[in-house]
C-alpha cells in the first residue's frame, strides 16, 4: 500500500539544504511529496561514513578478491518488526523516507 501527501510538517522534519539544487524553492516547492509506503518484508543496507569513504570501501571491494565490509545488512519481515526496528534506533532508514 502506498500513498502521495503532501504533509509539510513532515516534508519539514525531512529537508535537507542539499536538496536545494533540485528544488529551487526549496521546501515549500510544491513539487515535493512524501510518498508513504507499508510494506511487509524489506531488507537494507547501512554504511557508516561519508560518501568518499563509502565509495572507496566499494572501489576496494570490487577491485579486490577479499570481501569488504561495506556495513551492516538487515532484513526485517512483517510489519510490527520493522516499526520496532525503527523505534530503537535499530536502523537509521525511515521507512517514510524510502
Amino acid at each position: 500500500h502506498a500513498s502521495v501527501e503532501r504533509d509539510r510538517a513532515k516534508i519539514h522534519e525531512l529537508w535537507s539544504p542539499l536538496q536545494k539544487p533540485f528544488f529551487q524553492q526549496g521546501e515549500a516547492d510544491p513539487r515535493i511529496v512524501v510518498l508513504r509506503v507499508r510494506v511487509r518484508d524489506a531488507a537494507y543496507w547501512e554504511s557508516a561514513g561519508n560518501f568518499i569513504v563509502r565509495a572507496i570501501d566499494f572501489a576496494r571491494a570490487y577491485l579486490s578478491e577479499q570481501p569488504s565490509d561495506l556495513g551492516r545488512h538487515g532484513k526485517l519481515h512483517g510489519e510490527e518488526q520493522m516499526s520496532r526496528e525503527l523505534r530503537s534506533g535499530g536502523s537509521r532508514h525511515d521507512a517514510s523516507k524510502a
